[in-house]
């Protein structure tokens, strides 16, 4: 569906939704796993590009900024609004007039019993350019409200248009009406003026550029005929201001237009036409001021904008010091600018709570983190140089030493083909060999499986035809039943030695010989049911550093008491493990360090609200982990 609201559009699709009152201890059950009302928007310009528009979302409870937001050319961005609160979403740019929206989240808790799933509100806003010089009513004014209608038409949220579109076009079209009569008033002083100092050629010139502005105003057309008439017999005069008159208009036009370079081409000409003309000297003059007012202010606006998003960029990868420098330099080119100012002083706090031993751990952790990825992705070599940037923070660290040695392990395997063409070499070998002491069961089993890796290969199956013969030619029973006691003997000495699949492979090759024999079903049997305990432990092992890689991550992100129920998640598998307790440690530290008592109970809410949704998920564990993180806060 889709209704207008200030130009602004809406669409269906699933939202989050997080629920907020006083005194309440745990959001109830069924709203823990709707986090957010998402407002995904456009910012569109009546003329030019919106890059560089601002979207700023202001919490009117803590009069904070909680988000701001600079929209590239496609004017495209997206805010998560927390519910139960009152916002204001306010939209700037240079040059344009701003356009704010207020927005109630508030919900009846009655309602999301019923249905606590919310689509987005899909936003359209569009930005009209200043008129300078003068004052309109709507400036300053709220424009829109959204909020919780219990008749509302998408999902019960509606809005009301406080001052629609037309109203602003329409003031601001009045007003430039106004300043359009001053301009074609001043006109008429001019042109009159010239008139009467008898320079025709250029009141005829001014008249004109008059009608231009009002082509039915009968009060200038009369002076235009009359004038023409008194230069009738100017001949070439006329012809000239014929040929200086469409070059100013055409000048015009290009100033009109925003090409500033071809007007100046324009008044040049018309100057050779008609020297010394002060409209056309007038004219260029502008042009040329004009051309150097865009070129200067383009320029500006860009390198601010890079700038800046510079800055954050080096803020999110916690280069505090390189961020400020690049805030304070986009602070040179606009001084005074509040989101330059509000983004240094944001990042100097950050670069502040660091400390050069927080710094070094974050660093630590995230190139860790950085390598257990590339080791999951098989970039060993990058993985590799992650960990051993990682031991110039932490000298000798055992974890960061291991991770080396087992990444170093990791690449000398992975040459794949030659990995396969070996194995295939050492199967048909160990094959011959078994052919050899006639043991051509295990010799059959050997060239079976290197036809696994190289399937058709003549070879292998020639070596299978030749050992099924020698196999078939074996078959005295008392040879079957010394090469059954051999097999089995053989595969229950690599089952205590763990090697479970060479055993399986004994136990399989015995039972070629005496098919369906109870004896070695049950070693089979047996034997699968430890290699399955042993494929378990590489699990735990696998999820154990997955849970630890995780934490890292979250710590990383600064996100503490995830980073915290991922370690002792890990340390559930590996109870007492030195390296799970150690990050548990750290990651606490950092936890108490971040401290205030807002942040406490905001934590607070959400770990019960995760634990919530994994109980309703079924996933047990990570949501008593979550109320048990919810517990060390309160």
């Amino acid at each position: 569906m889709k209704r207008n609201f200030i130009h602004i559009f809406l669409v269906f699709s699933i939202i989050s939704f997080s629920y907020k009152t006083e005194g309440q201890s745990r959001v109830p059950k069924g709203l823990a796993k709707f986090k957010y009302f998402q407002i995904p928007g456009r910012i569109t310009i009546d003329k030019g590009d919106p890059s560089g528009a601002v979207v700023n979302l202001i919490n009117l409870d803590s009069k904070q900024t909680e988000k701001s937001v600079t929209v590239p050319a496609s004017g495209k961005f997206d805010l998560e609004l927390s519910f139960f609160k009152e916002y204001r979403i306010s939209v700037t740019k240079d040059g344009y007039y701003d356009k704010d929206i207020n927005i109630s989240t508030v919900i009846p808790p009655s309602v999301w019993e019923k249905d606590s799933i919310f689509p987005p509100f899909n936003i359209v806003v569009t930005l009209y350019k200043r008129v300078e010089g003068v004052k309109l009513s709507f400036e300053g004014k709220v424009i829109g409200k959204l909020s919780y209608s219990p008749n509302g038409t998408l999902d019960n949220f509606d809005s009301s248009i406080l001052i629609d579109d037309k109203a602003i076009q329409d003031e601001i079209n009045t007003a430039l009406k106004i300043i359009e009569d001053g301009k074609f008033n001043q006109k008429i002083a001019e042109a009159l003026e010239f008139e009467k100092k008898n320079e025709l050629l250029t009141a005829y010139s001014l008249y004109g550029e008059a009608l231009k502005m009002k082509p039915s105003d009968k009060f200038v057309k009369e002076k235009l005929k009359e004038l023409a008439s008194d230069l009738k017999n100017l001949g070439n005069e006329a012809k000239v201001l014929a040929e200086f008159n469409r070059l100013i208009a055409l000048g015009d036009a290009n100033v009109a237009s925003i090409n500033y370079i071809e007007a100046i081409k324009n008044f040049t000409g018309a100057l050779k036409v008609i020297p010394d003309n002060p409209v056309a000297i007038a004219k260029l003059a502008d042009a040329e001021k004009l051309l150097a007012v865009a070129t200067e202010k383009a320029k500006k606006e860009a390198e601010f904008t890079r700038l800046i998003a510079e800055g954050d960029k080096n803020v999110i990868q916690t280069k505090y010091a390189e961020g400020i420098t690049s805030f304070k330099s986009a602070l040179t080119i606009k001084p005074d600018n509040t989101m330059a100012l509000a983004r240094i002083a944001d990042a100097e706090k950050l670069l502040a709570m660091a400390g050069e031993k927080a710094k070094k751990d974050a660093e630590f952790t995230r190139l860790i983190a950085e390598g257990d990825q590339n080791v999951t992705q098989t970039k060993y070599v990058e993985a590799i140089n992650n960990f051993k940037s990682a031991l110039t923070f932490k000298p000798n660290d055992t974890m960061a030493l291991a991770r080396i040695a087992d990444a170093e392990k990791l690449l000398a395997m992975a040459g794949e083909k030659a990995k396969k063409d070996a194995e295939f070499t050492r199967l048909i070998a160990e094959g011959d060999q078994n052919v050899v002491q006639t043991k051509y069961a295990e010799g059959i089993n050997n060239f079976k499986s290197a036809l696994t890796i190289k399937p058709g290969d003549t070879m292998a199956l020639a070596r299978i035809a030749d050992a099924e013969k020698l196999l078939a030619m074996a078959g005295e029973k008392a040879k079957k039943d010394a090469e059954f006691t051999r097999l089995i003997a053989e595969g229950d000495q690599n089952v205590v030695q763990t090697k479970y699949v060479e055993g399986i492979s004994n136990f399989k090759s015995a039972l070629t010989i005496k098919p369906s024999d109870t004896m070695a079903l049950a070693r089979i049997a047996d034997a699968e049911k430890l290699l399955a305990m042993a494929g378990e432990k590489a699990k735990k092992d696998a999820e154990f550093t997955r849970l630890i890689a995780e934490g890292d991550q979250n710590v990383v992100q600064t996100k503490y008491v995830e980073g915290i129920s991922n370690f002792k998640s890990a340390l559930i598998i590996k109870p007492n493990d030195t390296m799970a307790l150690a990050r548990i440690a750290d990651a606490e530290k950092l936890l108490a360090m971040a401290g205030e008592k807002a942040k406490k109970d905001t934590e607070f809410t959400r770990l019960i609200a995760e634990g919530d949704q994994n109980v309703t998920l079924t996933k047990y564990v990570e949501g008593i982990n979550s109320f048990k993180s919810a517990l060390t806060i309160k």
